[in-house]
């Protein structure tokens, strides 16, 4: 019947045909009693993909759809999406926000929740405000995050600056991690940069806790919102700090400490755990990634810098990003307050990938937690500067942190140590000579 109608008037049939979906579904005792009036006018008593496809392709002109059919094109984009289970031989018109149908398969959906729409860099129509991103991508369109990641570095902010390590990254780590066959020689290495840097305290906390990742910089950071250790020392990062730790040199590290710092190679023995480490010292939070796993979209180099302090945009924006590290050894980044110290945070590598191998898992995250306890009282004995060291956990659903070792030099008798330690001690001379 339709077809025999004029445009004008097939254009109200057609929205009398949505009433009635609508006077079927959320009112059925009138059901029946417009049935007969249904049947007059050839409207079924329910639509279809079918028929929302057919209310959309009469509602498709060049001209900017007017309120009343911006809503109708909502109502019929939203039962397709609720109805559709698979693939469709018919062409699914979609509502941009410029208030026109494209066609969906040419449509983008904002998954960046950070961004708003305008701020879209694509010449891709994006989805109206009004759809789901469930809904549109049911239908055909494609999210903003795969669209854009050939152009997305282009998308930043001002507290933002690309920061990463170069240098053939992934297989110059790999080389480095097998100069670290033992899990002590890890902790040594790092321990031995919190007291080059001064630090007088080092604490460790090995958190079992899966935090949010709603509000963070990539997708893909839920991976890595899981259990991790955390390494605090009482020294600030300095400018100069920053720049040497993203060095990585083949140099010897005791001849050329003015070359690459307190840090370069050293460093980088965090692989052995995680495969995305990051720190939060100062006015920054920096973040390595030499898989371009987590932070691709928003830097070219391998890493990224997040400067937080009094930038509110940061922190809401980004909230579940800084939230790994609130509260942690006084850390009140949420509050946008600057760091006097030095937090690192290691998400341990769950999965295997091309920068290692190990895995970790509850049971080996205990063995470590168990190896750092056994070694930190032998450990702190060599240490110029650190006087104590502190070892925490923190589980699941706990709030809190539970003090589990807390050495001091005080604590120790060196020449008993010395004693019974002879292999230890030699390995240990070995290791600080050589710089491995």
């Amino acid at each position: 019947m339709d077809s025999l109608l004029p445009n004008t008037l097939s254009c109200h049939v057609t929205k009398i045909s949505t009433l009635t979906y609508s006077l079927s579904k959320h009112y059925p005792v009138y059901e029946d009693s417009f049935a007969a009036f249904f049947k007059a006018f050839h409207i079924e008593s329910e639509l279809g993909i079918t028929k929302c496809i057919l209310v959309l392709n009469k509602l498709n002109t060049s001209i900017t759809l007017s309120v009343q059919n911006v809503s109708l094109a909502c109502k019929a984009i939203q039962l397709i999406g609720e109805l559709i289970d698979g693939p469709c031989e018919d062409e699914i018109l979609m509502l941009a926000q410029d208030n026109r149908l494209y066609p969906a398969v040419d449509c983008v959906f904002n998954d960046l929740t950070w961004l708003e729409r305008s701020e879209l860099s694509t010449n891709k129509p994006v989805v109206h405000r009004s759809i789901s991103n469930i809904i549109a991508s049911k239908v055909g369109c494609k999210p903003a995050s795969i669209e854009l990641t050939p152009t997305v570095k282009s998308i930043s902010y001002s507290f933002m600056t690309a920061a990463g390590q170069s240098e053939d990254l992934v297989d110059r780590l790999r080389g480095i991690l097998e100069g670290y066959r033992m899990q002590s020689d890890v902790f040594n290495e790092l321990i031995q940069n919190s007291d080059d840097a001064g630090a007088s305290c080092v604490k460790i906390l090995f958190d079992y806790t899966t935090h949010p990742a709603r509000t963070v910089l990539q997708e893909n950071m839920e991976e890595i919102h899981g259990p991790a250790m955390y390494l605090f020392n009482n020294a600030k990062f300095t400018e100069r700090d920053f720049e040497s730790i993203l060095k990585l040199s083949s140099c010897n590290k005791l001849s050329d400490t003015e070359k690459i710092g307190r840090f370069g190679v050293g460093f980088n023995a965090v692989y052995n755990f995680t495969d995305c480490p990051s720190f939060v010292s100062g006015d920054s939070v920096q973040i390595f990634d030499p898989l371009q796993r987590y932070v691709s979209k928003f830097s070219a180099d391998a890493g990224i810098r997040l400067r937080f302090a009094n930038d509110v945009t940061a922190v809401e924006t980004f909230t579940d990003q800084f939230r790994v590290y609130q509260d942690i050894f006084d850390c009140d980044i949420l509050n946008q307050k600057k760091y006097d110290y030095t937090l690192f945070r290691l998400p341990f590598r769950l999965q295997r990938n091309k920068l290692s191998n190990q895995t970790y898992n509850r049971d080996s995250i205990k063995r470590l937690q168990s190896t750092v306890i056994d070694e930190m009282s032998n450990l702190i004995l060599f240490l110029q500067n650190i006087l104590c060291i502190q070892v925490y956990e923190r589980r699941q659903y706990d709030t809190s942190m539970k003090l589990l070792l807390s050495v001091t030099k005080d604590d120790c008798d060196t020449t008993h140590f010395l004693q019974n330690n002879k292999t230890y001690f030699r390995s240990y001379k070995n290791q600080l000579t050589t710089g491995k």
